[in-house]
Parts: C-alpha cells; structure tokens; sequence
C-alpha cells in the first residue's frame, strides 16, 4: 500500500518515470551467485512552463514562475534473492532534480524498499514490504497554494515510513480466495515547519477482501477496510483553536474481478465509506465510494486503460478533508516493435468538506518512446495540466516538455 499523504505533488516527477518507465522485459542484470544485481540510469532535461503553479496574472512576482529549464538525473540499484517458492527484493533509487534559474526549486528525493514473497503452499501467499522515502511537494501544491507559492522558501520535503504484510489462501482459479492486509505509514516533514508540521502524522490500515468464482475467469468480491490517522499536534500551530483531525476512515464494499481473454481484464469495487473525527466539531464523511480499472485490448499491441475513483484524501488546510473524484482515460499503442505511443486525458474534482472552495483539474499528455537497444530507450513527451478554482488566485495551467533517456543492465 502507498503511503499517504504525497498529495498534488505526484503529477510532477512521478509522471516522467511512468511515463517513460522500462517496458515490461525479463532484465539480466549481474549474476552474483544466486543473487541477481540490477542498476538503472535515467536523464531527462525538461522545461516546466509554471513551476510554482500560480495564476498568470501573478506570474511576474516570481521570478521563475514563467517557466524554467530542469535536469533530472534518476540513479538505481535493485537486489533480487530468488529461491523455488520465494523471491527477496531491495530497491534504491535516487532523483536529483536541478534548474537552471531557480536553485530553491531544486529537490534531490531519495526511496528505498523491500520486499518479500513466499509461496509456503500452492493455495497459500505470503508477503512483506517495507519502504523509506524521502521527497519533497511541488511548488503550489500542498499546504502552499496561490501567493503562499511565491515565499523564497524551499520546496515542502518529507519523510514516509512504511511497512506492512499481506497473507492470500486460496489459488487463482480456485472457488473461493481470501486476502488480509495490514500496513502502518509515519510521515513526518522536515522543513517550512509553519506551513507543514500540522500534516505530521501516522496512520494504519486494516484489509481483508473474499474472492467467490462465479464464472472460470470472473470472481464476484465483497471486503472491508479500516484505516486510522493520529496526527502529531493536538491542532493546528497556526490557528490553535482549531482541533485536532485524529479520526478512523471506515470502508464496506461489494465488486467484481474479472480476466476473462486477452483482451480484456479489470476490477471494480462500490461501496460504503464513513470518515469519522475523534473531535466532535469536525464535519464527518457517510457516503458511497467507488474505484474501478478496466483494461482492453482490441489488438495485443494496443491498449486501452480506465480508471474512475472517488474517496476522501485527507486534508491539507481546506476543509477537515477533501472529497476527490477523478477518471483517466490512456491509449497505449506499439506502432512498431521498438517504437510506441502513449495519450492520456483526465479530469478530476478535490471538494473541500466544509469549505466553500472547489478545485476542478484536467491533464493531457503525449508521450513516444523508442527502444534503441534491449537496455535502453529514448522518450519524448508533453504533458499539460489546468486547475479551474472558484475562488481568486488558485487557478493555474502549466505544459511540462521532456526528453528523457534510460539504460539498465
């Protein structure tokens, strides 16, 4: 599971790894008896057209927020231990992100992860994972949106720590499968603390979800999930009277899984959520939630992917938390073996609760990506993003270019 709390942030350089990620490919790497070494080396040079995500009307107050040159250089490193029923996994990877003109929006994030997977039993599944990031938010995003942007202070950066374990029985295919899990996350920001120490928090998570076959490839599902969130300061620093946003996020839901050719597969989940506050004047959350994922694929080098959710995210000074629904839609297409395509669109709507504002999101995006040898590929992409908000100097459109080159063993 994901760690929370990375909000808007993601859009930035997450998008450029996926977007030009290694396809999916058995890499070689460097044999070290039974284990199995592989280092990775990506560079991009990018130019982001709005770095601090501000209304253009306001743009010449800043001096990059026009734009700006970046470099982005991503080492790795991955370990894999395989044995007959288990594999043993330990990634690092690195991201030095450098600008041209604008030294406070440099960042340099870092995450390592574990992972283990044992296979004890044909019928049973056992895995552990655990992680340590440390990143940053982008400019405009987070607890700093519109002219609080503008402060010559550095990008917002954080610690998260996670781990958690998950136990499957039953095998794919079988009548029946039952799945739990469990996960525990510490996030904690390490600068800016006037505008960020009130996100200091840990969480956990609770989930167990029962799997019945009603059809060879399509399994009806009906599961729970529990969260709770205990955050590090009893209110907010800059507003004391404030109380606190401890609380539980509660989940009951129904759906449908299903693989059922080659050309299509998916999973959707409907349900029942209820976001509690310990503090009685908080504004609770009891409504439905939805998340669904649908692949397809008329050909085999041409696929299709839908995704369509709505949750609550927690808040980050708008609202005691913010009601986020969002669909995507991407068109991932091999014109020839070594060549391919990738166009996405995406509108999305964070609602504050209880909060006059409203934030209205749209993305677009193009990508090519050639693979000039096994261990390396060159990408090009554009991506572009708008936030429609109703309320003065939170509105913003910025277009994100990129060349980007990877290589791996």
């Amino acid at each position: 599971m994901r760690p929370k709390g990375r909000q808007r942030h993601l859009l930035g350089v997450v998008w450029l790894c996926l977007t030009f990620s290694a396809p999916a490919q058995e890499l070689k790497g460097i044999a070290i008896g039974q284990l199995k070494l592989i280092p990775t080396l990506g560079l991009s040079i990018g130019y982001d057209g709005n770095l601090a995500r501000v209304d253009s009307s306001v743009q010449e107050s800043y001096n990059t927020a026009d734009g700006g040159y970046f470099i982005l250089v991503s080492p790795g490193i991955r370990l894999e231990a395989p044995t007959d029923k288990s594999l043993f996994s330990l990634a690092w990877e690195k991201d030095y992100k450098r600008h041209k003109d604008s030294s406070t929006n440099d960042t340099s994030d870092w995450n390592l992860r574990a992972k283990w997977d044992w296979e004890p039993t044909p019928r049973t599944d056992i895995g552990l994972f655990a992680s340590w990031t440390d990143g940053h938010v982008e400019r405009g995003e987070g607890t700093r949106q519109g002219d609080l942007a503008l402060l010559p202070l550095e990008q917002d950066q954080y610690e998260s720590r996670s781990w958690g374990a998950s136990w499957t029985y039953g095998a794919l295919g079988s009548r029946g499968r039952l799945s739990l899990s469990y996960s525990e996350t510490e996030l904690d920001y390490t600068n800016n603390p006037e505008y960020t120490e009130m996100q200091d928090r840990e969480s956990n998570m609770f989930g167990a979800t029962l799997f019945v076959r009603v059809r060879p490839k399509t399994s009806a599902l009906v599961g729970v999930r529990y969260e709770n969130f205990d955050y590090t300061l009893d209110s907010f620093s800059l507003n004391p009277t404030v109380s606190t946003l401890d609380g539980d996020s509660r989940y009951l839901f129904v759906g449908v899984t299903w693989d059922v050719s080659a050309r299509t597969n998916g999973r959707i989940d409907y349900g029942w959520h209820q976001k509690n506050f310990d503090a009685p004047d908080r504004s609770p959350y009891d409504s439905n939630f939805w998340r669904a994922s649908v692949d397809w694929s008329p050909r085999t080098y041409s696929t299709f992917v839908l995704q369509y959710t709505r949750d609550t995210r927690e808040t980050i000074g708008y609202g005691d938390y913010i009601l986020r629904d969002e669909v995507s839609l991407a068109w991932r297409h091999s014109w020839a073996p070594r060549f391919s395509t990738t166009v996405e669109y995406g509108i999305g709507t964070d609602d504050p609760e209880p909060s006059p504002r409203k934030d209205d999101y749209t993305t677009w995006g193009i990508s090519a990506r050639w693979q000039l040898w096994r261990h390396m590929q060159l990408g090009l992409g554009w991506k572009y993003y708008e936030r429609d908000a109703n309320e003065e100097g939170f509105d913003y459109y910025k277009n994100i270019l990129l060349l980007t080159i990877e290589g791996s063993l």
